[in-house]
Parts: structure tokens; C-alpha cells; sequence
């Protein structure tokens, strides 16, 4: 069977992204811009890496949105999955 949308088998990482502009200091935003990956990289697949599986989004799934990557996991990302382009 197929991983469903919702559940949390279907978690993972669906899009990459990177900030275009300062913080907003009133709002406490921040703009950016994302680009979806194709195909996405399932928690199944990060689970299965030994630096991948500790990432924020796979530790904290209720965690911000965006999540972030520090440099060590979005080199293991990059070099497991070339499809994902680091910005």
C-alpha cells in the first residue's frame, strides 16, 4: 500500500527552499520562496539514513514550517537524493 496524505507515514521533506528577505520585525516574518521536490523524499527513506533520521521535521513533526537543515544534513540529503538541490 501507498502512503496516504495526512498520515505519518506520508511525512518527509516536499519542498526546498531559501529566505529572500530580512525578518519582518513587526510581524516576526520572514519572506521565502519554496520549491517542491519531485519526487518527495518520505520519512521512511530519511529514517533509513543515520544523519537524516535525527532531522528536525522527523524529531518535531508539530515543529515549525518550515523546518530547517544544518549543513551535515543537507549534504547527506544532497549526495542521497541529487534530485534536491541545496539553495
Amino acid at each position: 500500500m501507498g502512503e496516504r496524505a495526512g498520515s505519518a507515514d506520508a511525512g518527509g521533506i516536499y519542498a526546498s527552499g531559501r529566505l529572500t528577505g530580512p525578518v519582518q520585525e513587526e510581524s516576526l516574518e520572514v519572506p521565502v520562496e519554496l520549491r517542491p521536490i519531485e519526487p518527495p523524499v518520505l520519512r521512511t527513506e530519511l529514517l533509513g539514513d543515520p544523519v537524516l533520521a535525527r532531522i528536525e521535521v522527523l524529531r518535531m513533526p508539530a515543529g515549525s514550517n518550515p523546518s530547517y537543515l544544518t549543513a551535515e544534513e543537507l549534504s547527506g540529503l544532497t549526495i542521497g537524493w541529487p534530485h534536491v538541490k541545496g539553495s
